[in-house]
């Protein structure tokens, strides 16, 4: 929610000037006709800014000032002036500064890290409201445990380094920092997790937190409730998961954290809970770098999730939002979407095999794709995604694999370097639009065993065996697809394959446009086969099929060639400039005409 009404603070500015930025009056207006009555709270923070200053501030920033002091100061201005909790007021200040341009969302999301903290911190400490813990009691709390209970609602927690076996039970909106070396500052627990989220908005920031096996522990981290924000940890558990989040009434931020070496999944989000997941490493997770069920929907942005034994996995109708992120390198598969997951994943880099099955759907868009294994894509048991845009490329055996009834929109895809691009079979039925098919290692599209699909406005090229094979009863629907340049040939169709071939241009293929053998039986209509480097169709060994008003000329060899019973049904067509032509084999039966 807080992104949309940034994105739209950021619009407003655009169209209307950084004049908004002085004028409260003015702002809520426009604030409250671009977002809606759905976003009064973050409506209400923003325009507290302006009420106060803060907006201009930001236009004037420059004087001096390091920008994270002068950021604590607006943030802690924003907080006592108008009674705004600390993370939605620090929220509230970058929102105006990505707006105003004063920083970009990369300095943003620097400033959110240690450093800024720190700022913060030092404000806390003139204002007496800081608190300190040391676990050699040199400070005034010797456990983070009294500390907290010390606390009213957002305070700050600075904790020196050193092991607190505690577990921590966040019940009020308060900040927890580790003031030192992250890998120093360490909150280790068996009993129970090691902390667990009980209040609107926390925060808990450059600490380890590590899990130890025992009876109690759900994760390191459990957020049943509220808005957590993890902010550069180190995650490792001996339990059920690193970082547990469930229930609808979550929205968590997870940020530049190792979440790592679990026994089980490194992020869960179950239940209908929400989060976000910026800048992270999940990685050497015994089950699933991260694990998204029950309606459950977050974000996952920039990053690396690798060296799991299953990447992601999106099941029982979970959503969510992945992009930019690095999923390779998991020992079995990179993405599982399953049992009615539907996520969007956009502009990743997928170095493992991606699997949509059991009803599955999902769109995966602008990705690459490739694989050291059998095959970067899998779709099958009614599985149903969209592929669109994506590069898929380089895998040892299949570029895509739709098989046992899988289905799925693959557009505008790269498709090149497998062995075969694209396979259809065991009832596989795919749409594939608009795809560029090239330089594979066998063919382009290869169906079989009863597969189908619709195939059209392709670009199929420089395949080595076929543009097109079919076979085994293999029979799909092409239409208006270019064919062409193949270091084999065009159409390969043998052991009972059929497939209806309509307004394709098939051209220029070292081994001809058209082969039909045992059994093959396709109707091929208002085709131009030409200018192929051999024959332009040859029908052998009681292969059969229809041509129906097609174009056929220029071919090295034979137009039409039909050896043994190989009876060929041509309808209207024009081999090299006259209407009806025919061809008689040398042998066997003659092409009948019609």
């Amino acid at each position: 929610m807080k992104m949309i009404v940034q994105q739209k603070l950021v619009e407003l500015i655009k169209r209307f000037g950084v004049d908004v930025a002085g004028d409260a009056r003015r702002c809520e207006a426009l604030l409250r006709d671009f977002c809606g009555d759905q976003h009064q709270r973050e409506v209400h923070v923003l325009v507290c800014a302006v009420r106060d200053g803060i907006a201009s501030k930001l236009v004037s920033a420059g004087n001096g000032i390091p920008t994270s002091v002068l950021w604590s100061r607006l943030v802690s201005r924003l907080h006592n002036n108008y009674g705004i909790a600390m993370p939605l007021a620090q929220w509230g200040v970058q929102s105006w500064a990505l707006a105003l341009g004063s920083v970009t969302l990369r300095e943003i999301n620097a400033l959110a890290d240690e450093n800024c903290w720190r700022a913060l911190a030092e404000e806390k400490a003139r204002s007496g409201e800081l608190l300190r813990v040391a676990a050699d009691g040199s400070c005034r709390f010797k456990t983070i445990t009294e500390a907290i209970k010390a606390a009213i609602a957002d305070d700050l927690i600075m904790v020196a380094p050193g092991l607190y076996k505690e577990s921590l039970r966040l019940d009020s909106p308060i900040t927890i920092i580790g003031d030192g070396q992250r890998d120093l500052i360490v909150i280790e627990s068996q009993d129970a997790s090691c902390v667990e989220m009980r209040t609107t908005e926390a925060c808990v920031s450059n600490l380890t937190i590590r899990c130890l096996e025992g009876d109690k522990a759900i994760a390191a981290v459990f957020i049943p409730d509220g808005r957590l924000s993890i902010i550069g940890c180190d995650l490792s558990s001996e339990v059920f998961a690193c970082v547990a989040i469930r229930g609808a009434k979550t929205n968590s931020l997870i940020k530049s954290c190792e979440i790592r070496d679990c026994r089980g999944f490194g992020v869960l989000v179950s239940d209908l809970g929400q989060n976000t997941i910026e800048d992270c490493n999940i990685y050497g997770n015994a089950k699933s770098g991260v694990i998204i069920t029950e309606n459950s929907n977050p974000m996952i942005r920039r990053c690396a999730i690798t060296n799991n034994d299953l990447g992601v996995v999106v099941m029982k109708s979970g959503q969510g939002m992945i992009e930019d992120c690095e999923i390779s390198d998991n020992k079995n598969t990179g993405i599982i979407i399953s049992d009615k997951g539907n996520p969007v994943i956009r502009r990743c880099q997928i170095n493992d095999d991606l699997v949509v099955c059991q009803d599955g759907q999902g769109v995966i868009e602008n990705c690459v794709l490739s694989s050291q294994k059998d095959e970067c894509i899998v779709i099958s048991n009614n599985g149903n995604p969209v592929i669109r845009k994506c590069i898929i490329r380089d895998c040892h055996s299949i570029g895509v694999c739709v098989r046992d009834s899988g289905q799925g929109l693959i557009e505008d895809c790269d498709i090149f370097g497998n062995v075969i691009n694209i396979g259809i079979f065991r009832s596989g039925n795919p749409r594939i639009k608009s795809c560029r098919l090239h330089d594979d290692h066998q063919s382009g599209v290869f169906v079989s065993q009863s597969g189908g699909g619709v195939i059209e406005n392709c670009d199929i090229y420089g395949s080595a065996v076929a543009g097109i094979a079919t076979k085994q009863s293999g029979n799909p629907s092409v239409r208006r697809c270019k064919i062409h340049d193949g270091k084999g040939g065009g159409l390969f169709v043998t052991e009972s394959g059929q497939g209806t071939f309509e307004d394709c241009d098939i051209f220029g293929n070292d081994c001809g446009g058209v082969m039909i053998t045992d059994n093959g039986n396709p109707i091929i209509r208002k085709c131009k086969i030409h200018n192929g480097k051999a024959n332009g169709i040859i029908v052998q060994n009681n292969g059969h099929g229809t041509l129906e008003d097609c174009e056929i000329f220029g071919n090295k060899d034979k137009a039409i060639e039909s050896t043994g019973n190989c009876p060929i049904d041509v309808h209207n067509c024009t081999i090299d400039g006259v209407l009806f032509a025919v061809f008689p084999a040398e042998t066997g039966n003659p092409i009948t005409t019609m």
